[in-house]
């Protein structure tokens, strides 16, 4: 089926995330840093990546904002980055959170949350991954996991994402 295809390489593109800053020398203060490059290289592979701001979905998400949404797939994507192991917890929190404001036709929308951790993670993907299930995430919600993202630290003038 061409849509699971087109899935799968969405799957294999968020995956490749950290290969995509490194190529782009793209430095990661905040996720806006990730959710701009991502987009614009995204808009290589798949039609219609747009950011939320640019209106689609609108009516759709009450209070809730996708960071990348990739028209072609219905699928909304959210990054999240983790700086150390005590935010994962706050990071998912927040994920939920988003899910439940998630609103519109769940049918044909999706949304994956790709969690970008930073060096000094030390949690492991499957640890994170049987939070995320203890968790009751919606079904049309998956969990892509980074490791190993190089996370600058923001200086005082700069505010956290």
């Amino acid at each position: 089926k061409k849509e699971e295809k087109e899935r799968r390489k969405l799957t294999e593109f968020l995956e490749s995330t950290n290969e995509i800053l490194k190529i782009t020398n793209t430095k990661v203060y905040k996720e806006d840093n990730i959710n701009h490059i991502i987009r614009e290289t995204a808009k290589f592979y798949f039609n219609g990546v747009i950011s939320y701001s640019e209106g689609y979905f609108v009516h759709q998400f009450k209070g809730y904002k996708p960071d990348i949404i990739i028209k072609e797939l219905n699928t909304a994507v959210e990054y999240k980055l983790i700086r150390e192991n005590k935010e994962i917890a706050i990071k998912l929190d927040e994920l939920l959170i988003d899910a439940k404001r998630y609103t519109g036709n769940h049918n044909n929308k999706s949304c994956i949350a790709v969690l970008c951790l930073s060096t000094v993670v030390n949690k492991t993907k499957k640890e994170i991954k049987e939070e995320w299930n203890n968790m009751n995430f919606p079904k049309k919600w998956e969990l892509i996991i980074i490791s190993d993202v190089e996370i600058l630290k923001i200086s005082n003038d700069k505010q956290y994402e």
